[in-house]
C-alpha cells in the first residue's frame, strides 16, 4: 500500500459510467414489428454510449475510494509514480 493511499482503502465499481453521446443504430424489420410499443415506420434508433466516469469519489467517514477500474488503475498508476519519485529523492539526500 502507498504512503498517499495510506488509509485509504480503493474500491472499483464497473457501473460508474457517464453518458457520452448517442449513437443512430438501424432497425431490423424484425424489431420493428415485433416490439412493443408497436412503431414499425420508425426505422432507426438511439443507442446511448457510456465511458468510465472520470472522477474519483472520497468518502471520508469510512476512508473509501470509489472509482471506475480503467480510473482506478489510472490513480494507482499516479500514486506508484509519485512514491517512486519521493522515494527517489529522499534517498539522494541522504
Amino acid at each position: 500500500m502507498s504512503r498517499l493511499a495510506l488509509g485509504h482503502q480503493i474500491i472499483e465499481n464497473q457501473n460508474m459510467t457517464v453518458e457520452d453521446g448517442t449513437t443512430t443504430v438501424k432497425r431490423s424489420w424484425g424489431e420493428r414489428i415485433f416490439t412493443r410499443p408497436w412503431k414499425p415506420l420508425m426505422s432507426t434508433r438511439e443507442v446511448a454510449r457510456f465511458v468510465p466516469d472520470p472522477d474519483v469519489y472520497l468518502i471520508r467517514s469510512t476512508n473509501l475510494i470509489v472509482a471506475h477500474p480503467a480510473t482506478a488503475a489510472i490513480l494507482r498508476r499516479e500514486i506508484y509514480a509519485y512514491d517512486k519519485r519521493t522515494y527517489h529523492k529522499q534517498e539522494e539526500e541522504r
